[in-house]
């Protein structure tokens, strides 16, 4: 994997999603600095280049190449959302339930020995109260409205507008409550006394994390747009 250092995380983001899950898991948002250099980016991580490339091959296994944000790009929106809907949509449901399974489990056997759990818990409700109520928002109105296709209705081009900013400001809220439970699990960083359970929902949190990254990602900067040229 080649990425030169002078490479703009704005060119860098249109071609590696790995990438851009990585360098924001280390504090730095691609989005928030398009003009930004990988060098600059690695710098405010506080690692080097070279650590940058090596952690991102170990990401990603030559018999997984990297999916391409061109890929999804060109695709119709109907894919995307479709895509959307069956898999980050119902991976987000399934993992928020299981993951406050294990947490009432640990709570009603362990709590005297797992203070951490009852500060983490109070942001993981309040997210999972957030995504609930996003993902029937999105699946109710706001994609039928994209998959209606552009409209020349002064309404129903209101409407979608109004939908769109919706959908980005509940988007945003969920920032501070990803950034709660990372700072509260210590980018989670399983504790050696960890039970079996606990060390599940350190790892499940980990990947819903990773996992909605990218499917906000995929809605603000390639559907939503598509949406309004379509």
């Amino acid at each position: 994997m080649s990425i030169p250092p002078d490479t703009r995380l704005r060119d860098l983001g249109k071609e590696l999603l790995t990438a851009r899950r990585f360098l924001r898991r280390l504090g730095v948002n691609a989005d928030t600095g398009p003009d930004m250099t990988v060098l600059e980016a690695c710098g405010l991580a506080g690692i080097s280049h070279e650590d940058f490339l090596h952690s991102l091959r170990i990401m990603s296994p030559e018999h997984a190449p990297l999916p391409t944000l061109d890929e999804w790009a060109q695709s119709p929106p109907a894919q995307l959302v479709r895509h959307i809907v069956d898999h980050h949509h119902t991976y987000a449901r399934l993992e928020l339930k299981r993951l406050d399974h294990w947490m009432i489990e640990i709570l009603d056997s362990e709590m005297g020995t797992t203070p951490v759990l009852l500060e983490l818990r109070k942001p993981f409700l309040r997210l999972k109260k957030s995504l609930t109520e996003h993902l029937l928002l999105e699946e109710e109105h706001l994609f039928p409205a994209i998959l209606a296709g552009k409209s020349s209705d002064p309404l129903a081009i209101r409407t979608l507008e109004d939908l769109h900013g919706t959908a980005r400001t509940e988007h945003a809220a969920v920032e501070p409550l990803l950034r709660d439970i990372v700072l509260l699990t210590e980018d989670f960083r399983v504790p050696m006394s960890a039970s079996p359970t606990l060390r599940m929902i350190y790892h499940g949190l980990r990947n819903l994390e990773e996992d909605l990254v990218l499917h906000i990602y995929l809605e603000n900067n390639l559907l939503f747009p598509m949406a309004v040229t379509w």
